[in-house]
């Protein structure tokens, strides 16, 4: 897959480097992924600051254009990006599935603590007591 850039306008008000360019590739058009990841080496830059906004293929060819927007930071992002339905549902079902594993590694810690306390009891009345003999004189 080959990449070139035609545009680069720096957007500083929203953080961000607005690109347009084009792809020349082989087979299948490329995923947003992929062109997120080639954009990310092209402007060294981390992949997860890069949103790829649109392919546009061109009919009977191997090449399409693309826009895309490059973040700053993680914060920008965060700011401007609308998150679509299935990311929304897949931030909630990982928010779920880390709450499970919190409570349920709670859960195992005061399992463990019970015991421990429940053996410390056994072992304190195992134990035989004598009483004090008391010395007559």
């Amino acid at each position: 897959m080959d990449l070139t850039i035609s545009n680069k306008f720096n957007n500083q008000l929203l953080g961000r480097i607005d690109v347009v360019g084009e792809i020349n590739f082989s087979g299948a058009t490329p995923s947003n992924a992929e062109v997120a990841s080639a954009i990310a080496k092209n402007l060294k830059v981390k992949e997860d600051l890069i949103v790829v906004k649109q392919i546009l293929t061109k009919f009977s060819s191997q090449s399409a254009k693309f826009k895309a927007v490059s973040y700053k930071d993680p914060a920008a992002k965060a700011k401007f990006e609308v998150a679509t339905k299935h990311l929304k549902a897949q931030a909630e079902k990982k928010a779920k599935e880390e709450t499970e594993k919190k409570a349920a590694e709670l859960e195992a810690k005061q399992k463990a603590e019970e015991e421990a306390a429940a053996t410390a009891e056994t072992k304190e009345t195992e134990a035989p007591v004598e009483a004090p003999s008391e010395e007559k004189s």
